[in-house]
């Protein structure tokens, strides 16, 4: 039987001990690896070869590696470029790259970050039914839900992300988005190709944006408390205002800052579940998987109550993950067959408790939370 190929990586910078240092690194982990010193002979490399993925430094000379990844992505689209540098704010190229890796990150997390995204390369190529199965599951959150979404790229965040809205502005609820990486106008850019009257909505304040300034960091500090009183007044103003509920989506990636704070994200994570159940009010919490490590998503998923992100074992389909205490269920579309599947298994543990299946995503979901119940009141009785 023919073992897989390898995969094939090419290293872009300029600095020559850097760049002996990365071919060193990958090749020890078993990929084969072509280096480029500037951008002529990464081009001359690329339109020659065929790479599974492409890391080039920020600053070359001359012209940026955003700019570098622009040029590829016209030449191949398909291949998933990322850039190093050790500027923290990387927003002007987010658009042309797949994935933003600070240089201060060891050589375990740049193995982590590249492998991460290989992974998520090779699952989108099914985008069309993940795109299905996304629809169907933000669509069907429900008020009091507290939602962790790990997304890719841009396509894939824009794919959750408009028909939540969607769905919060139909139910006659009050919408807000917190910008950071993109901004408020690339949002209402993608809401209006929807078909969603975005100055309509927002003059009536249904539809609200707000930067990481105004929010999150407002004093250029983060207080957990103080964020959780902001999103209380905007529930408190929704009852005075006429609007059915509030929701809320934030862009993550202004937690990865030194501002001071920033350290205290699961612990602002860890309570916004009771602040979304006590309010029935609904979050999405946004995570990019090309700014946030594997292990940091999966830290933060740990203390939602829901979870939504690509499958593990492939196939390009999206999961929907429900958590109760230290147990776990992770309901998925069946690829070959109308109906929903749920898996339920304990933390740190492979063995598989229950499997079961339901004809819609809704008795499905509804069967795994069941399942969870009796677990988490199952751990109680043996603790008293």
């Amino acid at each position: 039987m023919q073992s897989p190929r390898p995969p094939t990586i090419l290293c872009v910078d300029d600095q020559p001990n850097a760049l002996a240092i990365r071919k060193m690194l990958f090749e020890h982990a078993g990929y084969t690896v072509f280096t480029a010193p500037d951008r002529p002979t990464a081009l001359r490399l690329f339109k020659s070869n065929n790479f599974d993925v492409v890391l080039s430094d920020h600053l070359l000379p001359g012209e940026t590696g955003a700019e570098l990844a622009r040029q590829m992505k016209a030449l191949k689209p398909h291949v998933p470029i990322a850039l190093l540098s050790g500027v923290s704010d990387l927003s002007s190229g987010v658009e042309l790259a797949d994935a933003f890796i600070n240089k201060a990150d060891g050589p375990a997390q740049l193995l982590e970050r590249i492998a991460a995204l290989l992974k998520s390369s090779a699952e989108g190529q099914n985008e069309e039914a993940g795109r299905r199965s996304l629809h169907r599951q933000v669509c069907h959150f429900r008020r009091g839900d507290h939602v962790c979404f790990a997304y890719a790229n841009k396509a894939e965040q824009m794919q959750a992300v408009v028909p939540w809205i969607q769905q919060g502005l139909r139910r006659g609820e009050k919408c807000r988005y917190i910008a950071d990486h993109n901004s408020a106008s690339d949002i209402e850019h993608e809401l209006g190709q929807a078909g969603i009257n975005v100055q309509h909505e927002r003059e009536r304040g249904a539809l609200v944006f707000a930067t990481k300034r105004e929010t999150y960091l407002l004093g250029d500090r983060f207080e957990p408390q103080e964020m959780v009183s902001l999103l209380q007044q905007d529930v408190d103003d929704c009852a005075k205002s006429g609007f059915s509920g509030f929701r809320v989506t934030g862009e993550m990636t202004w937690s990865l800052g030194s501002e001071p704070g920033c350290e205290r994200l699961l612990e602002y994570e860890s309570g916004l579940d009771r602040f979304f159940d006590k309010n029935h009010a609904l979050g999405l919490c946004q995570y990019s998987l090309a700014r946030f490590s594997p292990s940091r998503v999966a830290e933060v998923s740990r203390v939602h109550h829901l979870g939504v992100s690509k499958t593990r074992n492939g196939g390009g389909r999206w999961s929907l993950r429900i958590r109760r205490d230290d147990f776990f269920a992770d309901l998925f579309e069946d690829s070959d067959r109308e109906h929903f599947q749920y898996c339920v298994q304990r933390d740190d543990s492979r063995e598989i408790v229950e499997l079961g299946a339901e004809t819609n995503l809704k008795e499905t979901k509804k069967s795994a939370e069941a399942c969870l119940r009796l677990l988490a009141r199952a751990g109680s009785h043996r603790l008293n």
